[in-house]
């Protein structure tokens, strides 16, 4: 099973039901990034669908109480998920995300580590220190000189595999980079829309993109936060934050959030 593989089953979203939408509300551009919203929940909202079966995949960790108090308030079910499935787990999350019927998923992975970084200096070709987070965000000057000096050195070594997504995948050796390539490739090819949340889960994305361009156009961003990678991730999707709180917290609080702003989108998108 491979990202490529995955790929082969992605479609197009209903593009005259976004179409038909974005010509209707074209006469309002008051509702700025509303009516884009609308746009895109149109192509890929299922028949009927109001995004109540909303569900929030936290990877890696459980949710916090905070995150779940969001989740109880909008309605939304959570998951936590351990990363030792990789690959495997995050198709298995996307199937059974479809099959109870779930209208969006919000995948979240918090904790910044290297390999989110790694991935998208090498997809992007941007040199590492452009993707650190620097100034009052670098608060430990030697440890932020290790994270520069691991980014460089793996960057050097997964540079040959830049347009390889499969290949990058096995060289970064990140099992949770790995479960959310397939979950939202997965996802797309089950016609599931996802919102995206944090850097973690856009640097993910963006190796399932490099497999699939077509799939991005089932995913949205929930906000953006202050890592760099972040902008950078999100510039290479063509993706606009559903919201402007620059977060970075990548733990779902965002994607939660973001549900009611996607609601009125479908009240728009209704007509």
């Amino acid at each position: 099973m491979t990202l490529a593989g995955l790929g082969t089953d992605v479609e197009w979203p209903d593009s005259e039901a976004s179409t038909a939408v974005r010509e209707e509300l074209v006469s309002r551009p008051e509702l700025g990034r509303l009516a884009t919203l609308a746009e895109w929940i149109a192509g890929v909202r299922p028949p009927g669908a109001e995004f109540d079966k909303a569900r929030l995949v936290v990877v890696g960790t459980e949710a916090s109480e905070l995150v779940l108090d969001t989740a109880e308030a909008v309605g939304a079910e959570v998951t936590g998920t351990p990363t030792d499935g990789g690959f495997e787990a995050g198709v298995a999350l996307a199937d059974g995300a479809a099959d109870r019927g779930t209208e969006v998923l919000i995948v979240a992975a918090p904790q910044m580590r290297a390999d989110a970084a790694i991935a998208v200096a090498v997809l992007t070709g941007t040199e590492p220190v452009k993707v650190l987070a620097r100034g009052a965000a670098a608060t430990d000057p030697e440890a932020w000189m290790q994270f520069a000096v691991e980014v460089r050195d793996a960057r050097r070594r997964c540079m040959p595999h830049h347009d390889e997504p499969d290949d990058l995948l096995a060289e970064l050796d990140s099992p949770r980079l790995a479960l959310i390539a397939a979950l939202v490739l997965r996802a797309a090819a089950r016609r599931t829309p996802i919102v995206l949340d944090g850097a973690v889960a856009c640097a993910g994305a963006l190796l399932a993109y490099e497999a699939a361009p077509r799939a991005v156009r089932w995913w949205s961003a929930a906000d953006q936060g202050p890592d760099p990678l972040h902008e950078i991730a999100l510039s290479r999707l063509g993706q606009e934050p559903i919201l402007g709180l620059g977060t970075g917290l990548g733990d779902g609080l965002a994607g939660l959030l973001a549900l009611p702003v996607l609601r009125a989108g479908i009240a728009l998108s209704s007509g």
